[in-house]
């Protein structure tokens, strides 16, 4: 009889926890709808996202956040002369887990050169036409919050702050 009520005791408490744990998981996922989860990108993981790849032509690259912008310089090589160049990008729409900015600014002269060389890294950053669509989920802050897309994103601080939510 003791055995008897000990595993129906067990059970029992097998249920409450399951319970538990299901409301829980459903209260996270009311809070991310309503809130949204905010996640700071700092200059040097979107620099990271900007040099992912390898094969880059870039002397010293460096990222900086400032009013509303991302100014993003440094030294391009082209036929072994080091060109220096800056670019500010102003951030235009999330979408899904992308964020797209706009090329507001670029010295030399609106080079398409350095646009295309710098920001052709497929898939994590792609340019087309004046814009610059760069992946989230590259940053490992971002792919652990299993889901929901871009709400809202704004640079304050010194800190780009991206909320993710249902």
């Amino acid at each position: 009889m003791k055995e008897k009520i000990s595993r129906l005791d067990k059970k029992f408490n097998n249920v409450i926890k399951e319970q538990r744990e299901k409301q829980y998981i459903y209260k996270t996922k009311e809070y991310i709808k309503k809130q949204g989860v905010p996640i700071p990108i700092t200059p040097d993981v979107l620099l990271w996202c900007l040099t992912k790849k390898k094969d880059l032509p870039l002397i010293k690259p460096h990222l900086t956040f400032s009013e509303g912008f991302i100014t993003f310089g440094g030294k391009v090589k082209k036929l072994g002369v080091a060109i220096p160049f800056e670019i500010r990008l102003k951030p235009v729409k999330g979408e899904n887990r992308t964020i797209t900015f706009q090329v507001d600014y670029l010295k030399p002269l609106n080079n398409r050169f350095i646009k295309r060389k710098l920001f052709n890294q497929q898939p994590v950053v792609d340019y087309d036409q004046d814009f610059i669509t760069i992946e989230l989920n590259e940053i490992s802050k971002i792919r652990y919050v299993p889901l929901g897309n871009i709400k809202s994103f704004q640079i304050v601080d010194g800190k780009l702050w991206v909320k993710v939510g249902v």
